[in-house]
């Protein structure tokens, strides 16, 4: 899911009302942060917290969960919350790596990514001897 596995643990041992699929669209709304919340702090108002998918809901949700983080000493930038809402790579994962820093007092350890090509491409996309040759053989050298 891309969470690092202390806290992918952490989200599923907070019992939440829908399971953690991809966390880019499973955030964005900001429902299940205040469900994190919720298991922390008496008094966030999950009644008001919308499911929904349009983005004046999600930056609606997303007003009241900023103002609950304010009050208790994390802030969030618009920015943050921006990506978040647009959905943006990686910056979910990173809000959540500093909310549970920030719940559970705990250091996350960042490993440094491992930068091998061959890793990155899926299998079905390297490239095959033949379109090698295509590609590094002029019409002349035919």
């Amino acid at each position: 899911s891309g969470l690092p596995r202390e806290v992918l643990k952490w989200v599923q041992s907070l019992d939440l009302s829908y399971s953690l699929k991809n966390p880019r669209r499973d955030f964005s709304n900001g429902f299940l942060i205040a469900e994190i919340l919720s298991r922390y702090w008496k008094g966030v108002p999950m009644h008001s917290i919308d499911t929904g998918t349009a983005v004046t809901k999600k930056r609606d949700n997303w007003e009241t969960l900023k103002k609950i983080l304010d009050t208790k000493g994390m802030n969030v930038g618009k920015d943050v919350v921006d990506g978040i809402i647009l959905s943006k790579e990686g910056v979910a994962i990173s809000f959540v790596g500093s909310l549970y820093e920030f719940l559970t007092s705990r250091k996350l350890q960042h490993l440094p990514p491992i930068d091998a090509p061959e890793t990155k491409v899926p299998p079905f996309r390297k490239a095959t001897a033949t379109a090698l040759l295509r590609e590094n053989t002029t019409p002349s050298g035919i």
